[in-house]
């Protein structure tokens, strides 16, 4: 089940993803070089693991990749994705996007107790209304102590690529925002963690 956030988040948070696999089928979560960074929530006794192997918290953030991850599900397992808009994550929290590379942290290592806090509230919240509510509390209230910008300039670019489906080119890029090739790739590294040039793949999505 995708769902939207309010308005006043949708500068910061693409969509909500609640989904929930089978216990007799074995499934594979596939992010995307998508152009989005997310949060992963696991909700009850089931497992996320990389190659069967390494087996990913409870609770974590995965930056901008490089390559498509496959994520297998050890399991029954219901799960709640927070998909960010491509510069989201760095205006909510102003770490540079390109530190965050191909890196999947635990959200305890980043937010300390509120993230716990957090995650025992999606897990005993009855009904998928107080669990929106609860993330819609926690983000609202990141933003507001992070004075984060919401929308920006690069925020509009950010949106005429998704809406030409990365159908831009370089040059296109640089006459819509009216800076030159280097502020360009250092707005995209810092804010989205990826080449201008790539920026065709903020078209993509994740897949279940």
């Amino acid at each position: 089940m995708q769902i939207l956030p309010p308005k006043e988040l949708l500068p910061y948070i693409k969509h909500y993803l609640f989904l929930e696999s089978a216990a007799d089928s074995q499934k594979t979560l596939r992010l995307f070089s998508d152009g989005n960074t997310g949060m992963v929530f696991l909700l009850n006794q089931g497992r996320l693991s990389i190659n069967r192997n390494d087996h990913l918290p409870q609770s974590f953030l995965y930056g901008q990749i490089s390559h498509f991850k496959d994520l297998c599900v050890v399991e029954r397992i219901s799960f709640i994705i927070v998909v960010f808009q491509p510069d989201g994550l760095y205006k909510l929290l102003g770490i540079p996007a390109h530190e965050l590379r191909d890196q999947i942290i635990g959200l305890k290592d980043i937010f300390g107790q509120s993230a716990d806090r957090l995650y025992d509230q999606l897990m005993y919240c009855k009904y998928p209304t107080a669990k929106l509510n609860a993330l819609n509390t926690f983000f609202y209230t990141l933003a507001i102590q992070h004075k984060s910008p919401g929308q920006t300039c690069f925020s509009n670019v950010l949106k005429c690529i998704t809406d030409h489906k990365g159908l831009l080119s370089v040059e296109e890029l640089l006459k819509l925002s009216g800076h030159n090739e280097r502020q360009m790739e250092r707005l995209f590294a810092e804010q989205v963690g990826m080449s201008p040039k790539n920026s065709e793949a903020l078209s993509n999505s994740i897949s279940f």
